[in-house]
């Protein structure tokens, strides 16, 4: 909730990278029934001030196989152009230097403070939080696999199909509409799946097979997408959620420089980035004692 306001807010000036957009959501009759033929309907409906309208099966476009479904307000992030924007908000304050080192122990983050020895380390790592905390937690932290198209035209919204694919449960599609032109088409959830770093053409038809079928303007007079490039990512999932608590074992034995974890969200990093923030401020003051001025 607290980073769609905020988003909501930041769409409101355009060089953040962060626009209005109306997101579309349809749920298939086979879903449907997989869910044991429950209505189900995400939770940030009920977010207060969130304009939206429900779909029946007699509502939603026919003769695709839908049950159900809602529009609702939306927003879509220029990733590029939005890390820029963050990065110089963070420099106008003046407060610190960005530095790249590579450690292989969160204890050499002590050291790396502009202005001597850090009294808070925030591990915010991601993946690479396996290499760096305790084989126990190690053993939590996983990939997930995601697979995108970048394509030329444009789909003008946002849109998500849940289906119930049983021979490939881990993939629907949704697609985002770029403020800057073309769009992005995904998806899929695969755990531990590192070794597949390019997407084969099997699942590139499937990702054609929905487009047509559900948003068929995106197709060219051919009837094909005009793919612009494809790409492959691996997000930082964990066991039981992301982690954002204070590390007090660590805290102790180094001295009571706290450290404060903050990995393992998956593929909503963008998503949930200001409320895992306000979390680990919130770390930060009851470690402090006092509201700190971050």
């Amino acid at each position: 909730m607290v980073g769609f306001y905020k988003f909501m807010q930041l769409a409101q000036t355009p060089e953040t990278g962060v626009w209005n957009q109306d997101y579309v959501y349809y749920v298939t009759e086979r879903q449907y029934k997989h869910a044991g033929c429950k209505v189900e309907w995400p939770w940030f409906l009920n977010m207060p001030g969130l304009k939206y309208e429900k779909f029946d099966k007699s509502q939603v476009p026919q003769g695709l196989g839908l049950q159900y479904g809602f529009c609702c307000d939306g927003v879509v992030i220029s990733t590029t152009l939005y890390m820029v924007w963050l990065l110089n908000e963070n420099l106008k304050t003046g407060r610190f230097k960005i530095q790249r080192r590579s450690i292989s122990d969160l204890k050499e983050a002590i050291g790396l403070h502009h202005r001597g020895k850090a009294d808070i380390v925030v591990n915010a790592t991601g993946l690479l939080a396996r290499d760096l905390v305790t084989p126990e937690e190690a053993a939590k932290v996983h990939s997930v696999r995601g697979t995108t198209l970048l394509v030329e035209s444009n789909a003008g919204k946002q849109y998500t199909v849940k289906d119930h694919d049983p021979e490939f449960p881990g993939e629907y599609l949704y697609v985002m509409s770029r403020q800057e032109g073309g769009t992005v088409i995904g998806g899929c959830f695969e755990k531990d799946a590192e070794h597949r770093k390019t997407i084969d053409p099997a699942q590139r038809q499937r990702y054609l097979d929905r487009v047509k079928k559900y948003v068929p303007h995106l197709l060219n007079s051919k009837g094909e997408l005009d793919i612009v490039r494809e790409q492959v990512g691996f997000r930082p999932g964990r066991v039981g959620g992301p982690r954002i608590e204070l590390d007090q074992k660590w805290t102790h034995d180094n001295g009571g420089v706290a450290l404060i974890h903050n990995y393992g969200h998956e593929g909503s990093g963008f998503l949930s980035s200001w409320g895992s923030s306000a979390r680990v401020l919130k770390v930060v003051n009851d470690f402090l004692g006092f509201k700190a001025k971050l």
